[in-house]
């Protein structure tokens, strides 16, 4: 390993992918979750000033195959947006997530449930 792999710590998770754990005082370790690059794309485009964006990455939710916690929480990261188009997108994007493969109980549950009720 490399000086800094060490100083910092690089372990892998689950699926392999590298995860960096800073080391604070007292030896403290936090984890950080990697997120997919297909969920990172989601969000800048459900985040877009760009109505036409915004619409593709709607559009584009059931077909990505995402991972279920990243898409929730991409979604519950866009209701709690500050501008009101995101929100609304946000609320698009809920339904399109209940199409998805594996998201559509935690979509109803976890996302869209608590900013309706």
């Amino acid at each position: 390993r490399s000086r800094r792999a060490a100083r910092v710590g690089l372990c892998r998770s689950a699926c392999g992918a590298p995860v960096v754990a800073a080391m604070p005082a007292k030896d403290r370790i936090v984890m950080i979750k990697p997120k997919p690059a297909m969920v990172q794309l989601l969000e800048k485009q459900l985040t877009a000033g760009d109505p036409s964006i915004r619409q593709a990455g709607c559009v584009s939710i059931p077909s990505i195959g995402a991972p279920a916690e990243p898409l929730t929480d991409c979604i519950a990261a866009c209701y709690d947006h500050q501008n009101w188009f995101v929100k609304r997108c946000a609320a698009e994007a809920s339904s399109k997530a209940v199409l998805s493969k594996d998201a559509a109980g935690a979509t109803i549950k976890d996302v869209a449930g608590s900013p309706v009720a």
